[in-house]
């Protein structure tokens, strides 16, 4: 870790960083942003009960999970994509790498006009190894193009500038115990590519 980061970290931390949301949508050009209000919580979730026939887990316990909801509203009758970034700063126990910074992303499709829901997930080792969430971002985009952000932190970019994100690790509901509980709350992931 570069000093730079080093001396940038201690300001996280000397600034009593919270997680309350930041309220408002940068927003892009007029007449081209199809969000209207967002508003992102983080919170820690208990691991649904699910079980399985003749199925001895080496967990029976329920575990802790951090979810992020996104809640956001679309204006267009039709919006055919939508890909939102999760961003997650961890505050380590590791005095060589006091924070890391968790991403992932998922692109939504064929959402009609109304208000919607977005999950993200941090799975429960991770938070045994890295720690307490410090802080989460949520930046959504079309075809590339930025069109907003939520975060705890308004200075949320000095996170992604400062520190390489971790890709994959934040994890979407698909990938988690959480995929099927309240399915039809949540829009249509693009399918994955196959190589």
């Amino acid at each position: 870790m570069t000093r730079s980061v080093q001396w940038w970290a201690v300001g996280i931390v000397a600034s009593g960083l919270g997680l309350a949301a930041v309220h408002g949508v940068a927003q892009a050009p007029a007449g081209l942003n199809p969000l209207g209000r967002v508003r992102v919580t983080g919170s820690i979730i208990r691991s649904p009960r699910i079980q399985a026939q003749n199925y001895n887990s080496l967990n029976p316990n329920r575990v802790d999970w951090y979810q992020i909801e996104v809640l956001y509203e679309t204006t267009p009758d039709w919006t055919d994509e939508l890909k939102i970034t999760f961003y997650v700063l961890m505050k380590t126990n590791d005095p060589r790498e006091p924070f890391v910074l968790l991403k992932g992303e998922d692109t939504f499709i064929h959402i009609a006009r109304g208000t919607h829901r977005a999950h993200a997930y941090i799975h429960p080792s991770m938070l045994r190894r890295y720690g307490k969430v410090e802080g989460y971002a949520v930046e959504f985009s079309m075809q590339g193009r930025p069109l907003g952000a939520e975060a705890s932190d308004k200075n949320y970019r000095r996170w992604i500038e400062q520190l390489a994100p971790k890709d994959g690790y934040v994890m979407m509901p698909r990938d988690t115990p959480f995929g099927h509980l309240d399915y039809e709350a949540f829009e249509m992931s693009k399918p994955r590519s196959t190589p």
